[in-house]
């Protein structure tokens, strides 16, 4: 009897030791991974409605659903919350089937999958699974390493996040999404919130870019784009004609405000820049780029820059973003959108689709020259000096 007893209270003991162990690793920082592939370090906050909510570094929440996230992690989840809740059985009292009337028709034919180039397809050494998000490092220039050096962030190599949609082929002109990320938080990680976007609206592949470490002597703007230079160029030495491909810059938060000053990098880089989105944005960064880098002045007014607000955002107030709609007018930006959505400091993926749709199809109106050219320049070789870090 005692040695049954001793059994039961050492099972018992050992079932809270593993509750506790999964409430533990609920209540610090993880990596969580998508079913994609995707990663994101980020802090559990809660699991409401089959979506859970994360904290980033940054301290910015982020919802992804249950069902999207990688078998490890929501094997987690169940572990600690229970199993998702299925779909509802038909309750009794429903109607009945139908009779039977013999064997069902024959299903239609499933369409065939959308052409694409028969692969491998190879950047900087790696090759890329399509329609996953796949990372690699590239080797940084000797100038960007010397210049970097001065300023105190000494590297040699960029972190480089690629997605290429399923039906990729790169004889085929693409659209370029480069996704930036808050201040002292990685790129690489956000390339989620914005993959499913972009093969909704179709013809855009996302790039994210990261440093190999942390920066030394703060999280600048020169740091970011040397990084994002060397994945641009990356795609580049893998197929060339990606040079003319067109390219919007996109962030949320502190991003958004670096997609303002990546719009006019990439102008002044002497590339088509066919839009800027930025979501949960209380700052004009777009027009300090103007002054800061120096692209040409009609050429870069015509971008156009996408707005997008939560009604419930409380850091980036709708209030705010008109602040930064209005400034973007008075500097002369001719299409600015501002929209709002019933969220909070999250982003919304059905106006970032919006946006990239909006996106293509003013340029696909246009009949003005390639964008970021201005007169005498050619593609920049040197990087902008230091910046603050855009939180």
């Amino acid at each position: 009897m005692k040695r049954w007893l001793a059994a039961m209270v050492l099972t018992i003991w050992g079932l809270a030791v593993a509750s506790r162990a999964d409430t533990n690793e609920l209540a610090r920082p993880r990596q969580w991974t998508a079913a994609s592939g995707a990663q994101l370090t980020a802090l559990f906050v809660q699991l409401a409605d089959d979506k859970v909510v994360l904290r980033n570094r940054a301290g910015e929440r982020i919802q992804i659903p249950r069902a999207k996230l990688a078998a490890a992690d929501q094997a987690l989840l169940d572990e600690a919350f229970g199993p998702a809740v299925p779909p509802p059985a038909a309750e009794f009292g429903a109607p009945p089937p139908a009779a039977d009337t013999g064997p069902p028709p024959a299903a239609p034919a499933e369409p065939p999958a959308a052409p694409g180039a028969a692969g491998p397809f190879v950047v900087a050494g790696t090759e890329i699974s399509l329609g996953q998000n796949t990372t690699f490092r590239v080797p940084l220039d000797p100038d960007t390493v010397k210049e970097l050096t001065k300023a105190g962030n000494e590297a040699t190599e960029a972190a480089i996040g690629l997605w290429l949609p399923p039906d990729f082929d790169p004889s085929q002109t693409w659209n370029v999404l480069l996704v930036s990320a808050t201040a002292n938080s990685s790129s690489i990680n956000c390339l989620f919130m914005y993959t499913g976007s972009a093969k909704d609206s179709g013809g855009w592949i996302v790039l994210a870019a990261d440093g190999p470490f942390a920066p030394p002597k703060g999280d600048t703007t020169q740091w970011r784009w040397a990084m994002a230079r060397a994945g641009l160029r990356a795609l580049e030495a893998a197929w060339p004609a990606a040079r003319n491909w067109p390219v919007a810059a996109a962030g949320f938060s502190g991003g958004a405000k670096r997609s303002g000053y990546f719009g006019a990098l990439l102008c002044a880089d002497g590339r088509t820049v066919i839009g800027m989105y930025m979501g949960g944005c209380n700052e004009d960064m777009a027009s300090e780029g103007l002054k800061d880098y120096r692209p040409d002045r009609a050429t870069f007014r015509k971008v156009p820059v996408y707005i997008s607000a939560g009604k419930k955002d409380v850091v980036a107030t709708v209030a705010a973003a008109n602040k930064v709609r209005v400034s973007l007018e008075a500097t002369g930006f001719r299409d600015v959108r501002l929209e709002t959505y019933d969220g909070a400091h999250e982003p919304d993926s059905a106006q970032i689709t919006e946006a990239l749709n909006w996106f293509k199809e003013l340029h696909a109106q246009s009949a003005a020259p390639a964008a970021g050219t201005r007169p005498g320049a050619r593609p920049g070789s040197r990087l902008p000096p230091p910046a603050p870090p855009a939180r």
